[in-house]
């Protein structure tokens, strides 16, 4: 009896340090990074404004069962950008779900001709994260942006 609840107790623990390992922001953006030096382009800041715009987004998706640009309230993830004070000349946003790693996720993106597009935008300049757990597995949302 107390072994199967250490188990268990273990599972629980080690659980969320596999998605932190496997599948963390900084993971992402390294990702993101390594695909942009292959094209001579600057790499992309963490940015905590657009970090909480992706986290945001990637909650909001999760906890209301959609996956779109816009949410079912037609709100457009420019608008998160305005109410957090990002004020941006670019903008743009990538989106995945599903993925159990960050290169596996960057390499879809990259082989994604909308997607790599943003990735390899030389005019963005930051970047932001947000991973929540949905109903078809993890939600990963790319914000990228360049501030006036």
């Amino acid at each position: 009896m107390k072994a199967s609840l250490f188990i268990i107790l273990f599972l629980f623990l080690i659980t969320p340090l596999y998605y932190t390992d496997a599948f963390s922001s900084a993971a992402v953006i390294e990702a993101l990074n390594r695909d942009r030096e292959t094209q001579d382009l600057s790499t992309l800041k963490d940015n905590s404004i657009l970090t909480l715009v992706a986290q945001n987004k990637a909650d909001d998706m999760a906890k209301k069962g959609y996956f779109s640009h816009t949410s079912p309230d037609g709100t457009k993830p420019w608008h998160l950008f305005k109410i957090l004070g990002y004020k941006y000349t670019y903008a743009g946003e990538n989106l995945a779900e599903g993925f159990k790693t960050a290169s596996e996720t960057e390499k879809a993106w990259i082989e994604s001709s909308e997607h790599r597009t943003n990735i390899l935008n030389p005019y963005f300049k930051d970047v932001g994260i947000g991973i929540a757990e949905g109903v078809n597995g993890l939600i990963i949302v790319q914000e990228f942006g360049s501030a006036q």
